[in-house]
């Protein structure tokens, strides 16, 4: 069974302690604009402007931590870490 949920429904399931500081970034210097960022992320938080990635600046507010788009950077222009204890994603169930 396919379950297609919408941004809105993805948000409705988490809550966030908005982070004290950046732990996401990309490098644009390193960056070669592929998009691959942009297709991985759930939350559809990265753009490609210019010919380089751009993260949203609420990324703080929605990024699942998953890592996904860190992963798929082949030029590591992706910068990640996971936000301190106690802050960033909280997934709400049931």
């Amino acid at each position: 069974m396919e379950i297609n949920l919408t941004l809105a429904d993805k948000k409705k399931l988490m809550t966030v302690e908005k982070a004290s500081k950046d732990w996401l970034k990309v490098n644009t210097d390193l960056c070669t604009g592929c998009g691959n960022c942009a297709i991985v992320c759930e939350m559809n938080l990265f753009s490609i402007r210019g010919g380089k990635a751009s993260i949203s600046k609420d990324y703080r507010e929605w990024c699942y931590e998953c890592g996904a788009c860190y992963l798929v950077c082949e030029p590591d222009a992706i910068e990640f870490n996971y936000p301190p204890g106690g802050e960033g994603v909280v997934f709400v169930y049931g």
